[in-house]
């Protein structure tokens, strides 16, 4: 029987600092640290902490394979939606993340269905 996970979050390893950028801390922002943590920001404050498997597709594989499951479907975490940014500041953001969002979907179609809401091309 195929076992499908419809509620995979995936995020690229780095994508604009759109806060810094336009000056607007509503935009989620990312942070690596040298003891290898990886952590969202949003309005100036500490929001989620993510790991490598968010970006990481063999190790998002590995991951879903112990528990037996053959197909993602993909979506990114709501935050990065950014509902209050003006319209071409988050079509800038959101065209980032779609376009990593191919690179990584390129890696293994056989196993990812995406979930797009906010079109690249809009």
């Amino acid at each position: 029987m195929l076992k499908i996970d419809i509620h995979a979050h995936y995020l690229p390893r780095d994508w604009p600092d759109l806060a810094r950028k336009y000056g607007d801390m509503r935009f989620p922002v990312i942070h690596h640290t040298d003891d290898g943590r990886h952590r969202i920001y949003k309005d100036g404050k500490f929001f989620r902490e993510i790991w490598s498997k968010t970006w990481d597709a063999k190790e998002r594989m590995d991951d879903y394979a112990r528990f037996g499951v053959q197909v993602q479907v993909i979506s990114t975490v709501p935050v990065m939606f950014s509902y209050a940014a003006k319209p071409q500041h988050a079509l800038e953001l959101h065209q980032a993340l779609q376009f990593r969002e191919g690179e990584r979907a390129e890696q293994d179609r056989s196993h990812h269905a995406e979930d797009r809401r906010v079109g690249a091309d809009a």
